[in-house]
């Protein structure tokens, strides 16, 4: 079983396959990429062992629960699904975030910044899920 790995941020040059648990297939992929040498755009991942750390150390695992077991009472119903996933999204969002992981990815960016020599980089954000992209 491959493990996640503990690092909040992980740059894109230090992702291989084997980091699709902590960072989803498209940012593993990017890994590879930039390994293979085919021009990447340099950037990092924000991690699922950052998110793990958001959800526990804020506490707010126990809100979305009670969000889904509020909201979704017919299990079959999808509309009751975008419902919860909308109320968890704007807890999640209005939810500040840990100093140690805002610290790290602001760091992150700063460095990125630092690296293509300019005060502020545009940056593309896209979410990979993790589980999806396993074998099993």
């Amino acid at each position: 079983m491959i493990e996640m790995r503990k690092d909040l941020v992980i740059w894109f040059e230090n992702l291989r396959k084997t980091d699709v648990p902590s960072v989803g297939g498209k940012n593993a992929n990017l890994g590879e990429m930039v390994n293979a040498g085919i021009p990447v755009p340099p950037g990092f991942a924000i991690t699922a062992y950052a998110y793990k750390e958001f959800i526990e150390e804020t506490a707010i695992s126990t809100k979305i629960y009670e969000i889904i077991n509020d909201t979704v009472t017919n299990p079959n119903d999808p509309a009751q699904y975008e419902i919860a996933s909308k109320k968890i999204r704007e807890l999640i969002e209005s939810t500040p975030m840990p100093k140690e992981i805002a610290e790290a990815v602001g760091f992150t960016y700063s460095e990125l910044c630092r690296k293509l020599d300019t005060k502020d980089v545009f940056v593309a954000v896209r979410s990979s899920a993790t589980a999806e992209d396993l074998a099993d």
